[in-house]
């Protein structure tokens, strides 16, 4: 990834905390709630990316269609295609 203005190249960070199972599930200990995210933190990692990606995507989607953002170059080729 290349590193554009301030060198910040890392956004929407997201982290989990013992705390936060504690608060899904308040009868587990700490160490309950530390093993579950342990044994789980894979399976958090990738539903986290996969929606962080569909909201990226509805994101820009909304922004070329206000026109603050330009065409991506493939929609162009799109457009450009024969309908069918």
């Amino acid at each position: 990834m290349m590193k554009e203005g301030n060198g910040r190249d890392e956004f929407a960070r997201v982290v989990w905390r013992v705390g936060d199972v504690m608060e899904a599930h308040p009868g587990l200990s700490a160490d309950q709630a530390r093993t579950f995210l342990e044994q789980n933190e894979r399976a958090i990692q990738d539903r986290l990316v996969a929606t962080g990606n569909e909201i990226i995507e509805d994101l820009v989607d909304a922004k070329v269609a206000t026109g603050e953002l330009p065409p991506r170059p493939d929609d162009d080729a799109a457009d450009m295609a024969p309908s069918a």
